[in-house]
């Protein structure tokens, strides 16, 4: 009958999709019970279909056949891929005289030459590869698959231990709880209940810990979910690493799983997004790649931190980013990665910010900068400007110094429009009370006094001498006209009617039609009046940020 380590070895590989292996029998009495039994014990397993050579370890009937037998399957495994930083769990650490400090395990990943640095987890000490031997037999380099002698410089054997893990630098991560898939055993004699503490292996880390269903009270056999497990000391791992399960008392194999998250928060229970978000990270390598650069929010991450913590090869990473970025589902912004979910919900935000602002100042040339950065990246403004310039090269935004605006909005230059928006900000600044009789007499006369005037207006000093026995009601009057935007103040010596500063904007407007900057003399001789009164207006419209003096002459800044 088929022994429990290889039952239980058979469990841990069950999900394996690929690649094949030879079981071997003896015993020719018990032969076809041994092979009935093993069919039973593998199947719905990698090894259901493997082929089964009899073996007989006492007269070594069999031995060339199974030897031939396993040379032929090799030839057909790809290599493993050595694109992952290097990692080797430690199952033995001893002293050599006049060598030092040795130790011995399996290389998971990557590749390892002599001399090469690497970091001792989770004692987060820094050792260097003295010597490397592969079956005794000294190695320049190793690589994955390969039983190693790692002969390391610096350390000593009391500070380290089985379970701890040799690998390059920043390439493993320290954690007490992560996120999993978690699946029982078809056959197994306990069920998993909300809480329950187990005992946990990956690599050769042996710890305890308690696991917390995020689906259901209870995990029965043959059932699978997403799971958080904790634990009483720090585990050492990467994400995708396949772990077993056994149950706390007795200690018998249970299940096993895949780690999907070694950086988890506590999860709530029984929520559609965290399940969901699980399920990417347990997909396809396009859909993790994916999930994983959503986790990373506004941050623009590089492609090498996806390979250094996400699990997979760097050619699976690279080969998944380009499918998301052909998609569309991911964008790359000056070297780093962002999703296009994060994206559209920024652009959300910016499109309506940026309307609600054009509607109400259609005369500016756009937002300021800065106060956009704060309400939209309130906790990311150091990519805020990379985010807005993608936008602007996608023709969605227009930036222009300090200013940003939508690209489908136009200035709106008509006089009626700046001089409505002028009014408003003077509405703001004016308090009138109604008027009497006589103050509403007096309204009508100084406007109908100033409509004559047109675009030579007399000065206040002049107006208020004519009113220098009714100061008070002319005052409010004044006030009254000026609240109303019938009068506009163009200095603190003159008043214009509302239509004569209309009449000054539009030339000033179809002036620039054709012009990019106007003189002063050149918009005199356009309005027919004297110098001093050009002056008057021009000043006003510099006051109001609709013209800016360069040199010796104006630009339109609306």
């Amino acid at each position: 009958p088929v022994v429990d380590k290889y039952r239980e070895y058979v469990s841990y590989q069950r999900d394996k999709e690929d690649g094949e292996e030879v079981l071997a029998e003896g015993d020719e009495d018990m032969r076809e019970l041994v092979r009935e039994d093993i069919r039973e014990q593998v199947k719905d397993s990698f090894l259901e279909n493997a082929p089964v050579v009899p073996v007989s370890a006492l007269t070594g009937e069999g031995i060339e056949e199974l030897k031939w037998e396993v040379v032929r399957l090799l030839e057909t495994i790809p290599d493993r891929p050595n694109d992952k930083p290097f990692r080797l769990p430690v199952d033995r650490v001893f002293t050599i005289k006049g060598f030092g400090t040795v130790v011995t395990g399996t290389t998971l990943d990557g590749q390892l030459s002599t001399g090469e640095a690497v970091m001792i987890y989770p004692q987060m000490k820094h050792s260097r590869a003295r010597e490397l031997q592969h079956h005794e037999v000294k190695q320049e380099s190793v690589t994955a698959g390969m039983r190693v002698a790692i002969n390391l410089s610096g350390v000593e054997k009391k500070e380290l231990m089985r379970g701890c893990t040799i690998a390059e630098e920043g390439s493993m991560q320290l954690t007490r709880r992560i996120s999993v898939f978690l699946q029982l055993l078809p056959d197994a004699a306990f069920t998993v209940r909300n809480s329950s503490r187990l005992h946990f292996y990956t690599a050769a880390q042996e710890l305890l810990g308690k696991v917390r269903l995020l689906d259901r009270d209870e995990l029965k056999a043959g059932e699978s979910c997403y799971a958080q497990l904790s634990f009483d000391e720090e585990l050492n791992a990467r994400n995708l690493d396949k772990f077993i399960i056994r149950f706390f008392s007795p200690m018998t194999t249970i299940g096993g799983g895949t780690i999907l998250d070694m950086e988890a928060n506590r999860l709530r229970r029984n929520d559609e997004k965290v399940l969901h978000r699980l399920e990417m990270l347990a997909g396809t390598p396009d859909q993790r790649v994916e999930q994983l650069i959503i986790d990373f929010g506004l941050s623009l991450v590089k492609e090498s931190t996806i390979i250094t913590m996400g699990g997979l090869s760097a050619s699976e990473v690279r080969h998944a980013v380009t499918e998301l970025l052909d998609s569309g589902r991911v964008a790359l912004i000056r070297g780093g990665l962002i999703a296009k979910f994060h994206l559209d919900r920024v652009w959300g935000q910016l499109d309506e910010i940026l309307t609600a602002f054009h509607n109400s100042q259609s005369l500016d040339a756009g937002m300021h900068l800065g106060e956009l950065r704060v309400r939209v990246f309130p906790n990311d403004l150091k990519t805020a400007d990379a985010i807005m310039g993608y936008f602007e090269e996608q023709g969605l935004l227009r930036m222009d110094g300090s200013v940003a605006a939508l690209t489908r909005f136009q200035k709106n230059l008509d006089a009626d429009s700046i001089l409505a928006q002028v009014v408003k900000k003077s509405e703001n600044k004016v308090a009138a009370a109604e008027l009497s009789e006589k103050q509403r007499a007096m309204a009508q006369e100084l406007t109908e006094r100033y409509q004559q005037a047109g675009l030579e207006v007399p000065s206040n000093a002049v107006v208020s001498g004519d009113y220098k026995n009714n100061m008070k009601p002319y005052r409010q009057a004044l006030a009254y006209l000026e609240k109303n935007g019938v009068l506009i103040p163009l200095n603190e010596n003159a008043f214009a009617h509302r239509d004569a500063v209309k009449k000054a904007l539009e030339v000033m407007l179809s002036m620039f039609a054709d012009n990019d900057a106007i003189a002063l003399a050149d918009y005199r001789t356009a309005l027919g009046v004297s110098r001093k009164y050009a002056q008057f207006y021009l000043e006003y419209f510099d006051a109001q940020m609709i013209t800016r003096m360069v040199g010796d002459k104006r630009v339109l800044l609306k």
